[in-house]
């Protein structure tokens, strides 16, 4: 009842916009380009809060994914798919946003899928057999791209370790 006077009032709010960005490497080359026909794309990896309740997926796309808008606090990332052709991380990994710490940027590795391969050349018939060294073998790759020259030992063979790929 009577005249009020009006109240004025100034408010000035300071967002701070927080990101958590992901990038994917190849875990022997440290590289963004996956060997062979492996792929780092089309990971998954899982946002958990610090009481281990789900908050979102993120996926790798172009070697890169991102969470923006996200609470200060303690998060947990876990990869729950890896890319083709790559080995699952099964470490978990802390992460702490913060008024001081309001962008995280984490490079993550992967461990390409490799298989160990032995040729053994020998020459002879079924009752003398000798191993032949100094033998030239040229692999290709899915691509028919010559991958390397590889040269028998003195037992006439050759080991080697290739990554995820169809040779």
């Amino acid at each position: 009842t009577g005249d009020i006077d009006a109240k004025k009032a100034q408010l000035t709010i300071n967002v701070q916009k927080t990101t958590i960005s992901l990038n994917k490497i190849d875990a022997d080359t440290k590289e963004t380009t996956p060997q062979g026909k492996a792929s780092l794309d089309g990971a998954i990896y899982n946002l958990y809060d610090e009481n281990n309740n789900f908050i979102d997926t993120l996926e790798i796309i172009d070697n890169t994914a991102e969470i923006h808008n996200l609470n200060y606090g303690k998060y947990y990332l876990k990869e729950e798919k890896a890319g083709v052709g790559y080995n699952l991380d099964t470490n978990t990994y802390e992460i702490n946003l913060s008024k001081e710490t309001p962008i995280i940027e984490k490079t993550l590795e992967n461990k390409v899928i490799k298989a160990k391969v032995t040729i053994n050349k020998q020459y002879g018939d079924s009752n003398n057999m000798k191993n032949e060294e100094n033998i030239n073998f040229n692999l290709y790759n899915s691509k028919n791209d010559l991958y390397k020259t590889l040269i028998t030992d003195d037992k006439g063979n050759i080991e080697i370790e290739l990554p995820y790929d169809t040779y």
